[in-house]
C-alpha cells in the first residue's frame, strides 16, 4: 500500500529543485522533501518530466485519481468472487 499522497508545498518544492537544476539527482531532492527518490522520480516522469513538471496539474491529477472509485473485488465476477461465496454458504450450512 502506498504511502501519503504528496502534498502541494512538496510537489512546488520538486519544481524549484528542477528549475535550479534540471540534472540534480532523485535522490538530492527526495532528501530536501524527506521522500525517497523513487517517490520523486515517478512523481515527476509522470507528470511532465524534468522540462515540463508543473505542480498545480500534478496536484489536480494526484486529485482526480485520489476520487476515482474501483469496484471491490468481491463485486467483479470471478474466481475469487466465487470461491469466497462458496465458502461462506458452506460455513452457515455448518453453523
Amino acid at each position: 500500500m502506498p504511502g501519503t499522497p504528496l502534498s502541494l508545498p512538496e510537489r512546488e518544492e520538486i519544481a524549484v529543485a528542477l528549475i535550479e537544476d534540471r540534472t540534480v539527482p532523485w535522490i538530492a531532492i527526495g532528501r530536501r522533501i524527506g521522500r525517497h527518490a523513487t517517490t520523486v522520480m515517478r512523481e515527476v516522469l509522470a507528470n511532465g518530466g524534468r522540462a515540463r513538471y508543473r505542480p498545480a496539474l500534478a496536484e489536480r491529477r494526484a486529485d482526480k485519481e485520489r476520487c476515482r472509485l474501483r469496484p471491490r473485488r468481491l463485486e467483479l465476477p470471478g474466481e475469487l468472487r466465487d470461491r469466497v461465496r462458496h465458502r461462506r454458504a458452506e460455513a452457515r450450512r455448518v453453523s
